[in-house]
């Protein structure tokens, strides 16, 4: 597992947009416009539409009143990355995982590099990166079609 993520963490810092990230503010994420949802559990509703260049030139969409999650971490790693650490990286991921119109493996790989974009250090966009890939199946597989064909009115990539 150590070598594992020491892997992961070469790979990642070699990667050439995470260097040109850095200096260059055209890879800037767009804020979303978010309402939290009162509860028990803590959620967002997208009060805006959104939208943002995905790396090979698509634009995904987000049309308002898409309700999400942030970034699904416990209290015991808040200090590592808060729920709201990178919005726009946790609104892009959730609105892939939940319309499913990706692979799961590209949703997490942007959601990488949306947490690079908003600031967040290598370290933590690692650690969000391992957590989803160890775990964001279990919510992958919860989906129904149903949940799905609900999820598309709101998300889409053109």
């Amino acid at each position: 597992m150590f070598w594992t993520i020491l892997r992961l963490a070469s790979w990642f810092r070699n990667i050439s947009t995470a260097r040109k990230m850095k200096h260059d503010k055209t890879y800037d994420i767009p804020e979303p416009v978010v309402r939290r949802r009162p509860g028990p559990h803590e959620s967002w509703d997208l009060i805006e539409d959104y939208s943002d260049q995905l790396p090979w030139g698509a634009t995904l969409h987000i049309k308002a009143g898409f309700n999400f999650d942030g970034l699904s971490v416990k209290r015991a790693v808040y200090r590592i990355l808060h729920p709201m650490e990178g919005p726009g990286a946790a609104l892009q991921h959730d609105a892939c995982y939940a319309a499913e119109i990706m692979p799961r493996k590209l949703a997490d790989s942007l959601l990488y590099r949306n947490l690079r974009r908003e600031g967040c250090t290598i370290w933590q966009s690692i650690c969000a990166y391992v957590a989803v890939r160890l775990l964001g199946g279990i919510v992958w597989r919860q989906h129904s079609p149903d949940s799905v064909a609900q999820a598309r009115k709101y998300v889409s990539i053109s």
